[in-house]
């Protein structure tokens, strides 16, 4: 922990962005994140470099949020 508390320091989440994508098991999954009062349907496509949820849209539009309440929608 202490070597991920260091590397964080030094490089903030940069760092930890490809190792993220490797472990993500939301991406490429279909969720509903409900903002507010605005609900929002796509596929989770990871996070950005400042560690927010990336969702692509029907529309092929990334969204990206930064606080909600994600759900994994059933197929």
């Amino acid at each position: 922990l202490t070597d991920y508390l260091q590397k964080f320091s030094n490089e903030g989440l940069h760092g930890f962005i490809d190792e993220w994508q490797h472990r993500d098991h939301l991406i490429h999954t279909e969720i509903k994140m409900l903002s507010g009062t605005t609900c929002w349907q796509g596929i989770a496509a990871g996070i950005n470099a400042q560690g927010h949820l990336l969702m692509k849209t029907k529309a092929h539009e990334i969204l990206a949020f930064s606080s909600g309440d994600a759900t994994l929608e059933k197929t």
